[in-house]
């Protein structure tokens, strides 16, 4: 098949054989722009999936960040109910003893 196309070119003389040159130049520029596009999409695949993996990372950072600062705030809220208690029951026993101390000093006068 090739002989018969360049026989034909041939036949042509000069403008047979440099349209054939032209469009054999044609036919592997098409050939390596092909496979530079699919090296393109392969690259732009791969920056996808790593990008898509570095989000992901960031995100999961950020969730234990964010848990991070609500357990301990959960932490501080504790404290804080618990001394709360305390004071008041202290604040209580300081009440009754006041009570009793007025009561002591009514009954002496």
């Amino acid at each position: 098949m090739e002989n018969n196309v360049l026989q034909m070119l041939g036949e042509f003389g000069a403008l047979g054989l440099a349209s054939g040159a032209i469009f054999w130049m044609y036919i592997k520029m098409s050939q390596r722009m092909d496979k530079m596009t699919d090296n393109f999409q392969a690259q732009l695949r791969e920056q996808a999936l790593g990008h898509n993996d570095r989000e992901t990372a960031l995100r999961d950072r950020y969730d234990q960040v964010i848990a991070t600062y609500n357990d301990e705030r959960l932490e501080v809220i504790k404290g804080i109910g618990s001394k709360l208690e305390v004071m008041e029951k202290e604040l209580e026993d300081i009440e009754g003893n006041l009570k009793i101390i007025l009561e002591l000093l009514n009954d002496g006068h």
